[in-house]
């Protein structure tokens, strides 16, 4: 990890053994708006390609799960189901 000395911020850059917990903890930046218009019935799930996190309501929860973007992903962190 790359610190910078004059405050608590830091980089986290590709190949960090950190990068993948970081980049899965940030929230996208439309998720109120998103839980806002599902009356709370959204949750998080992780693109396969970026690893970011977007909103998806049940429907495209369950797409995901089991439409194989999931297994995509675990994939492309070196997991398995």
């Amino acid at each position: 990890m790359a610190y910078r000395s004059d405050s608590d911020n830091f980089l986290v850059y590709p190949g960090d053994p950190d990068f993948e917990s970081v980049l899965g903890s940030i929230l996208p930046f439309d998720w109120r708006e998103e839980a806002w218009k599902s009356c709370g019935d959204y949750c998080f799930v992780a693109d396969s390609e970026s690893g970011l996190l977007r909103t998806a309501t049940p429907a495209e929860t369950r797409e995901y799960l089991e439409g194989g973007e999931y297994e995509e992903r675990l994939a492309s962190i070196g997991d398995e189901m």
